[in-house]
């Protein structure tokens, strides 16, 4: 069984850290975790408030699992929301060439680093659900730092001014076709009312 420091360490270094990204990446509380935040709370109060050693002892490693529950789902929400972003960056060439501060072979190694991560973090909570919670929670805090790192590395500011410049382009490069295109469909409609 767990004790109350291990507890404590669980809330502090790993959950409050993962709950604050998880808030930040997404802009809102996830349900999920609420609900196991409220189960945890529940089970720490009879912890607190019970004189059996047995009850207290079975409450509080109640209490450490949903903690762990909660810190999973924060961590994992988290992987899916950089994941997403991520792979966007890793399909589109041209915001890897252009929007990024680091060279783009350096970039792609670190995709890939984050991808064969988020594989190791799946198996290591597979291989460890209901044995040691912190081996997968590990793994995906390394995920996670390593998701941040590719993240950081995107000049916004280049990105800003690169959309616009291809949106430009393509103005540019298309401008004939959809004037042509244009005058065509006032070609058309003139000569339908000629004839109706």
């Amino acid at each position: 069984m767990i004790s109350i420091d291990e507890y404590n360490d669980l809330i502090n270094n790993y959950f409050l850290v993962s709950y604050a990204d998880c808030l930040a990446y997404l802009g809102q509380k996830p349900i999920e975790v609420l609900i196991e935040m409220e189960s945890a709370f529940m089970h720490f109060s009879v912890y607190s408030n019970e004189d059996d050693p047995e009850i207290k002892e079975e409450n509080l490693q109640k209490a450490y699992n949903h903690i762990v529950r909660a810190t999973l789902d924060c961590q994992k929400l988290i992987w899916l929301k950089m994941h997403e972003l991520i792979e966007g960056l890793y399909k589109d060439t041209n915001m890897r060439k252009y929007c990024v501060n680091e060279s783009e072979h350096t970039l792609v190694n670190k995709c890939n680093t984050f991808f064969d991560l988020a594989k190791k973090a799946r198996t290591d909570e597979i291989n460890n659900v209901g044995k040691s919670p912190l081996i997968s929670i590990e793994s995906y805090h390394e995920l996670l730092e390593m998701g941040d790192d590719i993240l950081s590395s995107i000049d916004l500011d280049k990105k800003e001014s690169f959309i616009k410049y291809s949106k430009l382009l393509y103005l540019r490069e298309n401008f004939f076709q959809l004037l042509i295109s244009f005058i065509g469909g006032i070609a058309a409609t003139a000569v339908f009312f000629l004839f109706v």
